[in-house]
């Protein structure tokens, strides 16, 4: 059986993980999940590279006026290559956080700044950002290339894709890229993943899917707690005897 053992990634992939440029927060760790406390949002995240070089980074800004931006993406390959596009991504939104507000204009601007330097080492990322607007009980989305995040309508008990299909950073250098706007309201739950969660496989060579991933969601929508720690565990089970080659990277926001 290989498991995979939680560890740190490399400090260029992680080192705004942790950035709240106000607001309060908590962190704790719990049954394998990181939880931020911020007003209005319950935050829980877990990431755990394959191996030595990660390829998943992810992070969150407050914004102020109730808004926190919270954001993960998937670099390709697992190499030293990956290691140099990491550090410019990861310095991209450090120098940049105020645009995050805007996450449909942030990719497309960020595709832009870093076509050249992705294009001469080969290499692609996918990205997700998503705006919590407590104040206004909005979420702004958009995505590059990112699997479609699923969001938990506590009123509905439903289950509600968001994002999708487009193209990846590094593709073109002039990508538009959609911004989708949803409900947010106490009770619901969103949860950003990278495809190291759904494109899991077993030792016969199946995969986790979409719809497993769903209905783990929707078992876990009241129970926000659980949902990163289980939705681990059950792709840890998932996997056993498995090869895995890939980072897993999970994050739930709860409106509270």
């Amino acid at each position: 059986m290989t498991a995979r053992k939680k560890k740190k990634t490399s400090p260029s992939l992680i080192r705004i993980s942790d950035v709240l440029r106000s607001g309060s927060r908590m962190s704790t760790e719990e049954q394998g999940a990181v939880r931020y406390l911020l007003p209005g949002l319950d935050i829980h995240l877990s990431s755990i590279p394959a191996g030595a070089q990660g390829g998943d980074f992810y992070g969150m800004v407050y914004l102020q006026h109730g808004r926190t931006a919270v954001f993960a993406g998937d670099i390709s390959g697992h190499d030293f290559s990956s290691s140099i596009v990491a550090t410019q991504v990861i310095k991209y939104i450090d120098s940049h956080q105020d645009a995050l507000a805007f996450p449909h204009l942030f990719l497309h601007e960020m595709a832009d700044a870093l076509y050249n330097t992705l294009n001469s080492v080969g290499r692609f990322f996918t990205a997700a950002i998503c705006v919590a607007d407590v104040e206004r009980n909005t979420l702004s989305y958009a995505s590059a290339g990112h699997p479609p995040s699923l969001l938990f309508s506590n009123e509905q008990k439903r289950i509600h894709s968001v994002g999708g299909k487009s193209l990846p950073v590094g593709f073109d250098q002039n990508t538009a890229y959609e911004l989708t706007q949803r409900e947010f309201v106490p009770g619901d739950a969103l949860l950003i993943y990278t495809d190291g969660v759904s494109s899991a496989r077993s030792a016969d060579k199946d995969e986790f899917g979409m719809k497993r991933l769903a209905a783990h969601v929707l078992a876990h929508g009241n129970n926000p707690a659980a949902m990163v720690p289980g939705l681990i565990a059950r792709v840890n089970e998932f996997c056993a005897g498995a090869q895995t080659s890939d980072d897993i990277t999970a994050i739930c926001l709860v409106r509270t």
